[in-house]
């Protein structure tokens, strides 16, 4: 009973100092007001617009006809920009490649702010592969995932 109740002390201590840390750091998981992409009504609408029209589906991978989704974590910096963009799970190097060069690409029109001061902020996004044939029919082989590949 007393090793439960001393790991149970680790453990708060060990949470409390990672609260005091990333107030230190600046950073925040739960902002006064969140990150917002654009200024218009829809500003989630405007992000998947962004994707839609800068992520291309690699030349490499046309013959293979796959589909799928990277997912990538970043951090959105208090000017808006975004940094620190890692792959947490991807389809394959080609993909991977092209997420990644449109998630640099990102920047937002407002950072999340904190005590009325911007403050950095992180952030996921899933960018989807598919690719159509000229009516606009969806193709390929969906990548196929393992029991571990779910966030």
């Amino acid at each position: 009973m007393v090793k439960i109740k001393y790991l149970i002390l680790i453990m708060q201590l060990l949470v409390l100092k990672q609260i005091i840390l990333s107030q230190e750091l600046g950073i925040f998981n739960n902002p006064e007001v969140f990150p917002t992409y654009s200024n218009s009504k829809n500003p989630e609408k405007c992000l998947i617009l962004f994707l839609a029209q800068n992520v291309k589906y690699p030349e490499t991978a046309m013959r293979d006809t796959i589909r799928g989704s990277v997912y990538i974590k970043y951090w959105i910096e208090e000017d808006g920009t975004t940094s620190n963009q890692e792959i947490i799970k991807g389809i394959r190097e080609d993909f991977d490649n092209e997420a990644m060069r449109v998630a640099k690409m990102i920047k937002y029109f407002a950072p999340a702010m904190n005590r009325g001061k911007p403050i950095r902020f992180e952030s996921y996004i899933r960018i989807s592969f598919d690719y159509k044939d000229d009516k606009g029919k969806k193709w390929g082989k969906k990548q196929k995932k393992n029991k571990t590949d779910y966030l």
